[in-house]
């Protein structure tokens, strides 16, 4: 992490998963289950943020057989945002590692759940810059000569 006067930079990561069956369900408990592991180590999650999963707060849209222009090819899909915070910035060589680590842990669990690997697995990195309350001086005490 690097610390410069009332900021620090750190990398903050977003995905969007699937949420419209009891298989996607429990994947989605063991991705967090995975995420609450990894407070410790050498890259640690410093927190992490989601929406709700019943009902769910986002649909994405997805086309199907590659056509863009053909909108009763558009599906929709209920999905779970996740927004985690590292203690890094984007150069650290840690975080590609990491992050595919956190690509395979997704992939893993759907596949447990529901028998079905993910065909994507968008995984968005990008630096934050975390404004820090500066520290208070402590007052002087004044005498009266």
């Amino acid at each position: 992490m690097a610390t410069q006067g009332l900021h620090d930079r750190r990398t903050r990561v977003t995905f969007l998963i699937p949420l419209n069956n009891e298989g996607e369900e429990n994947a989605i408990h063991d991705v967090i289950a995975y995420l609450e592991q990894q407070r410790t180590g050498s890259l640690r999650v410093t927190g992490f943020t989601r929406s709700k999963l019943a009902p769910t707060t986002f649909t994405g849209y997805w086309w199907v057989g590659g056509k863009t222009n053909e909108t009763e090819n558009l599906k929709p899909e209920e999905v779970v945002l996740f927004i985690i915070d590292y203690e890094c910035t984007l150069d650290d060589r840690r975080l590609s590692p990491t992050l595919e680590g956190l690509r395979q842990s997704i992939d893993d669990a759907y596949f447990r759940h529901t028998r079905q690997r993910q065909k994507e697995i968008w995984i968005i990195a990008q630096e934050a810059v975390h404004y820090v309350k500066p520290k208070r001086r402590k007052a002087t005490k004044k005498t009266d000569s």
